[in-house]
């Protein structure tokens, strides 16, 4: 989709606002539509991850699992981190890999985890949930802020439809 540029010359100026063709009323609506579906789509996932979270500290315990190994792999522009982590229930012993990495981590350390009453394998981090949550809400509020703002733009400079 090709750009355009409103120019004053191009504006014809009457009593209904400016006269445009239905290709720029179209960009122009596009505009502002595709940063609040974006936005809309973002603050969505993170009240479904945050609903899933509130489900699982529900029917989930908390305890401690120690951090056993932390695996780092480098690319040319990318570091990976890959943490192993185990606890105790029962007297039996269950660990697995985490779903969060901080660089605050290190073997030995201790970090929150929700798991499964009924199946110890299936947990996840207190912190990792908490993160993606935050992420997602404040970078569809970014887009929606981003929305209204270039609607409010396009309304000031008197396009009308």
């Amino acid at each position: 989709m090709g750009k355009f540029v409103l120019q004053n010359n191009d504006i014809n100026n009457n009593d209904n606002g400016p006269i445009y063709s239905k290709k720029e009323k179209n960009s122009i609506n596009l505009a502002f539509v595709i940063p609040l579906l974006l936005g809309l789509l973002l603050i969505g996932i993170g009240i479904f991850i945050n609903k899933r979270n509130q489900e699982l500290e529900q029917n989930a315990w908390k305890t401690m699992a120690k951090i056993v190994r932390i695996e780092s792999s480098y690319s040319s522009d990318d570091e990976d981190h890959n943490v192993f982590v185990e606890f105790e229930v029962d007297n039996n012993t269950y660990g697995g890999e985490l779903d969060y990495y901080d660089s605050s981590m290190y073997e030995g350390k201790e970090v929150e985890i929700y798991f499964d009453k009924n199946n110890p394998n299936d947990f996840k981090s207190v912190e990792g949930s908490k993160i993606f949550v935050i992420l997602f809400l404040v970078m569809g509020g970014f887009f929606v802020i981003i929305s209204i703002v270039l609607k409010f733009i396009i309304k000031q400079k008197s396009i009308h439809f």
